[in-house]
């Protein structure tokens, strides 16, 4: 309970009223008096805010929320306010307690009991936004409201628990403006096939339509009718995604770090890579390492997603080729290699020693994340904006020796902004995988 901002308007008007009694004398009865009957209503009212605080507020808050919320993107919450009794509040404000990572609004909610009648709801709306991954949970409301007469603010709590997660975005959201990128370029652009799978499926009658190479010709001059032979594809293949977890992922980049994005895009091609049948592990390191083998099945998104729930990135040392070469002694199967992260110059040297480990039994595909930054400055107009633009192409430039010399060696290499990296990542999986080069 403290003083409302009524209270300390009269207590100034009170002090004002006093100057003229250092001129007339005879007032200071009458101010006297002035100050009694303040003193006076204070008491009482504090009296009665007491006893107005150990009542129920009469009022229940039911929240309407989805099961999960997902990181960075913006979640609708309604409050359901119902009038349990009538405590003679006029106006009640109501605080969310949610944790520091969370970010919502509008607040406070003001609600008007008074003009409820008892059984009846009122529906209010407020928007999250989560900034974590995280297991999160919000007790209740701080509820904040006037005492009888208005001279004092009152505190309380309504309970009203909640227990929420908050995901990375898997592509599960419509809204996702990263699934729908990855809609249009994994789902809806044509992709060269440059073979066909492998395992040998049927002979069955010519289709129209069907390429001209897939006809067999000595089964056409047997049965002297076009027959075609058809292929499946092949559908048991592994995949390790080698997350980097340390300094060269943790940089800012929107609303949240490299990292979270590279998170986001990896657990998304895994799982389209589990939905086309191939077996799917995950390898993060940097200020810690965690491994989590490769699995089959749908279910096992949710082991990568468990797996890699609690992983944070850090600006602690990360080295690609000590990751590969830690990973290369759990695997014994060919196995497609892919190293998120954000390659620098000095990690051309590593393919010297590392290609001989790899080559003929895995294959390996880098994905680099660009920088915000790269493309320096738009305009160039002062010395310093020269200086930036001029560090920004000499980066770029070795960049590109990087990609285009481990392109030589056999490696596959893809360098992408964090914005792009879903839908490439998976589009060229797809390619692969139509191209049975797994």
């Amino acid at each position: 309970m403290r003083p409302s901002l009524l209270s300390v308007i009269l207590i100034v008007l009170w002090c004002l009223l006093g100057f003229p009694v250092l001129f007339f004398g005879d007032w200071g009865w009458y101010w006297a008096a002035t100050g009694g009957v303040l003193l006076a209503a204070w008491a009482a009212d504090g009296i009665a805010a007491a006893v107005r605080r150990k009542r129920d507020p009469g009022i229940e808050i039911t929240r309407r929320l989805p099961a999960s919320t997902v990181l960075n993107i913006p979640v609708a919450v309604s409050f359901v306010v119902r009038k349990t009794g009538n405590a003679g509040i006029r106006t009640l404000k109501l605080y969310d307690r949610l944790p520091p990572h969370v970010e919502a609004g509008p607040y406070p909610l003001r609600i008007r009991p008074q003009a409820l009648a008892v059984g009846e709801s009122r529906i209010f709306e407020a928007e999250w936004r989560c900034r974590r991954r995280c297991r999160w949970e919000s007790g209740g409301f701080n509820a904040e409201y006037a005492s009888p007469a208005g001279l004092f603010t009152l505190t309380g709590f309504i309970d009203s628990p909640v227990e929420m997660t908050t995901y990375p975005d898997l592509g599960f959201d419509s809204r996702s403006e990263a699934i729908a990128d990855e809609r249009r370029s994994a789902g809806n652009v044509a992709v060269r096939l440059r073979g066909e799978g492998t395992d040998f499926k049927e002979l069955r009658d010519y289709i129209t339509g069907d390429p001209v190479r897939k006809i067999d010709w000595k089964a056409t001059s047997r049965r002297r009718v076009p027959v075609v032979r058809s292929y499946q594809e092949d559908r048991d293949q592994q995949i390790l995604i080698i997350l980097d977890g340390g300094y060269r992922l943790h940089q800012k980049e929107g609303e949240g770090t490299q990292f979270e994005h590279a998170l986001s895009a990896s657990l998304r091609l895994a799982r389209v890579a589990l939905e086309h049948g191939d077996s799917v592990g995950m390898y993060t390191y940097g200020k810690e390492d965690r491994w989590i083998p490769p699995g089959k099945g749908r279910s096992w998104f949710w082991r990568l997603v468990r797996g890699t729930f609690y992983f944070e990135s850090a600006p602690a040392a990360s080295s690609p080729a000590t990751a590969l070469e830690k990973v290369l002694r759990q695997l014994n199967r060919r196995t497609l290699l892919v190293v998120v992260t954000n390659l620098r110059e000095e990690d051309g040297e590593m393919v010297e020693w590392m290609l001989p480990l790899v080559r003929g039994r895995h294959l390996l595909m880098t994905v680099s994340l660009s920088e915000q930054g790269a493309s320096g400055p738009l305009e160039v107009e002062t010395m310093e904006q020269a200086l930036e633009y001029g560090a920004a192409a000499l980066y770029r430039q070795q960049r590109v020796r990087i990609r285009r010399y481990w392109e030589k060696q056999g490696i596959i290499t893809l360098d992408a902004r964090p914005s792009e990296l879903t839908g490439r990542m998976i589009n060229r999986y797809l390619e692969m995988k139509n191209a049975g080069v797994l």
